[in-house]
């Protein structure tokens, strides 16, 4: 090529004197010869054919100039162009500078050619022979060209992706957004740095790709084509993660070589530490040896070492020294429902309001789950330790919060005092767990000193719960029905079903003896459901025939209210009786109504859902709420029997009552007193809007045989009796 183009500059140069030889000359130098064979001295000629130095006015002659000679006459003035003999010359001259010209122009077309083949081959050579991935498209996606080793390494040909979209093409779906967005600022004249991707391969597989871009714009300056180079770096990244778990062998080994350094240097540090470890492990047995980890609480063997201190104390100053054992009442039930973390948390707050509750040097501490033991030394008279119990009791039937959750719980105590009680340590913790036994035996919520007639009290209980067990199974147990009387018009509209012992040899066992010991053992469940089932399939009956419509009200125990199966219980119940949900009412006390009120209110609906009413007995004798109760969705409020029994004779009594039922009224709820035992009591009640009453007045709890005559006979309750 570099040949060629040598010759093209030698022909370029002689062409060039060629063109110029004639033209070239601005002077000539002429000899004038006369034809007297005189000559004169040369003189310059221009050539515009004027003579300069020489007077053609008065001469003619000829001159010659040039190589060959060209031989000019002079006539007077000027010269004759006529006798130029350089025509000739200078056609030929023009024709070999034309052929000169077209072959270098040959020449010229076939060194472009020849440079753009070249170039041609070795920008190809450079586009495949690269190790890189070359992608060109256009500023619209789409794919214009890639090289060879693209080909390679993605396992597309060329034919494949020629005019289709590199995004959706070669870009994982979920690396899209990100790339083009790059893409869009670079297109846009933004400068962006190195864009690290992945690429689809053909069979499906994925390449770590490092990406450069350049833009190629058009002649209005428009970005046209965008050239991608990618670096497969897909080895480099594999390449990095064993470098880097080479780098995390190497770090690890050089810790543990700095380890060993240093465990050699700080022997002597070690075996210190390794004292104070001991030392702190011990400290931590002896803790958890004699405390409650839960707490933070004495444990019972530490509770035990103080008590023997106190009671050592006790016997050199005379003093008194009081035990007192707590349970907290329902803590089974608060437990269930709302999960052991949270149990756990309420008994850290137990615990937390027994230590205010008493003397800084006091001893409060953790016996069991729920239970906990006070031990108050140094006490001078009996009042003190009473004093103490009846502050724990009212201070707990205050409401609990915790996190969201408010409700009530409350405790029962069990009092046992030295020296009256005990000389000695287990007779005074066992003598105090014999109280606790009665206090929750006579209700829960209250405290109860030791006396020697308490052992026969737990002996009976105990009694009562083995014949209780058996009494279920041989089915003892029978449905008394107590009228429920509509006040204005002293027609039966309702009853509530009630539960009776008959034991054989007993016969019937009041019902404040054996159902509170039914609900701390759990009997009430089985008791309660047989009842349940008992009393609507009586009700279907007597709807039946004709006597109803009657509502049936059945009682819920807390036990089984807090049930995660009471609706399906019920639902079966129903279901297996025939009885219509409209037709049923349950009810529940206060005192368990309150205790969860979120979790109260959704079984409530959950039993409304179903079609079956729902009444809140015992209003009043609880923590009653305007807060809770506008909150439950219940149909009826019971005055409780407490109320009824001393109106006409105690203001507060009848001031209570009718504002229970001003109450319901603005909540739009029915009102029903129970007790109602003289003509007073009904007469009050009848005036103050109450719709309907129970009690001696009308009719005691009866069994179902004299249910029936009354139905029968159309008996209505006029007067006291039936």
């Amino acid at each position: 090529m570099r040949k060629n183009h040598k010759y093209c500059s030698v022909l370029f140069l002689i062409f060039i004197l060629l063109a110029c030889g004639p033209f070239a000359h601005g002077e000539v130098r002429v000899s004038i010869k006369y034809e007297d064979g005189a000559n004169y001295p040369p003189f310059t000629c221009v050539q515009d054919g004027r003579l300069q130095g020489f007077n053609t006015a008065d001469y003619s002659a000829t001159y010659s100039a040039g190589d060959p000679e060209t031989v000019y006459g002079i006539k007077k003035g000027e010269i004759d162009k006529e006798q130029n003999h350089t025509q000739v010359l200078l056609f030929f001259e023009a024709i070999a500078v034309i052929f000169f010209v077209i072959v270098l122009l040959q020449i010229y077309i076939h060194y472009l050619k020849k440079k753009i083949r070249k170039e041609h081959s070795f920008s190809d050579g450079i586009l495949n022979n690269a190790n890189v991935i070359i992608l060109v498209w256009k500023t619209d996606g789409t794919i214009v060209t890639f090289n060879k080793y693209a080909s390679e390494v993605t396992g597309f040909l060329m034919s494949e992706l020629a005019g289709k979209q590199w995004l959706s093409t070669l870009i994982p779906k979920e690396a899209r957004p990100e790339l083009l967005k790059a893409f869009r600022k670079l297109i846009r004249g933004e400068a962006v740095t190195d864009i690290e991707g992945r690429i689809i391969c053909k069979n499906g597989s994925r390449l770590d790709v490092l990406w450069s871009n350049s833009i190629l714009f058009d002649e209005k300056g428009d970005a046209e084509y965008v050239i991608s180079t990618g670096i497969n770096i897909t080895d480099r990244k594999v390449a990095e993660k064993k470098l880097q778990e080479s780098y995390n062998e190497l770090a690890a080994t050089y810790e543990e070589l700095a380890a060993a350094e240093e465990k050699l240097k700080n022997q002597f540090d070690e075996i210190r530490a390794k004292e104070e470890a001991v030392r702190r492990s011990e400290e931590k047995i002896h803790y958890l040896a004699f405390y409650d980890t839960l707490t933070g609480l004495p444990n019972r063997q530490l509770f035990e070492d103080q008590l023997t201190k106190a009671l050592a104390q006790a016997r050199r100053t005379g003093k008194i020294t009081g035990i007192l054992r707590v349970d907290m009442d329902y803590f089974k039930l608060i437990n269930d429902a709302f999960g052991h973390s949270f149990g756990d948390t309420f008994l850290k707050e137990v615990a937390d309001r027994l230590k205010s509750s008493v003397r800084e040097f006091d001893t409060v501490s953790r016996f069991a789950s729920d239970e906990f033991a006070i031990l108050l030394p140094q006490i001078s008279e009996i009042r003190d330790v009473v004093e103490a119990a009846e502050k724990i009791v009212r201070l707990f039937r205050e409401q609990w919060t915790i996190g969201e959750k408010e409700f009530y719980s409350t405790v029962s105590i069990g009092i046992a005092l030295y020296p009256g009680d005990g000389q000695d340590e287990k007779t005074l913790i066992r003598n105090a767990g014999a109280a606790l036994y009665s206090a929750k035996t006579l209700g829960k919520n209250n405290y109860q000193l030791y006396s020697p007639g308490i052992d026969m009290l737990i002996s009976k209980r105990l009694e009562l719960e083995s014949r209780l067990k058996r009494a279920i199974e041989r089915q003892e147990f029978v449905v008394y029905y107590q009228p429920r009387i509509d006040i204005k018009t002293n027609e039966m509209v309702g009853m509530e079903a009630l539960v009776r012992w008959l034991d054989p040899s007993r016969g019937l066992v009041p019902p404040m003896e054996f159902i509170p010991v039914a609900e701390e053992t759990g009997l009430i469940v089985p008791i309660s459901e047989w009842v349940l089932h008992t009393a609507c399939s009586q009700c279907k009956r007597w709807n039946e025939e004709g006597y109803g419509p009657f509502n049936l009200s059945v009682n819920l125990s807390a036990c089984q209210f807090e049930q995660k199966s009471l609706k399906e219980m019920i639902e079966r119940t129903l279901a297996v009786t025939g009885c219509k949900p409209q037709h049923l009412e349950l009810e529940i006390t206060e005192s368990l109504a309150v205790r969860n009120i979120e979790m109260t209110v959704k079984i409530i609906n959950e039993l409304k859902e179903l079609g079956i009413k729902v009444s809140l007995d015992d209003f009043g004798t609880g923590y009653s709420s305007l807060n809770y109760l506008q909150m439950m969705p219940i149909n009826t409020l019971k005055i409780d029997k407490s109320f009824v029994r001393d109106l006409n004779e105690n203001s507060n009594q009848e001031a209570i009552a009718e504002a229970i039922v001003v109450l319901a009224r603005r909540l739009n709820l029915n009102v029903i007193a129970e007790g109602v035992e003289t003509e007073e009591q009904l007469r009050f009640l009848k005036e103050k809007g109450c719709d309907m009453v129970q009690g001696f007045l009308f009719s005691e709890p009866l069994p179902v045989e004299e249910i029936d005559r009354m139905i029968r006979q159309g008996h209505k309750f006029t007067k006291r009796g039936r």
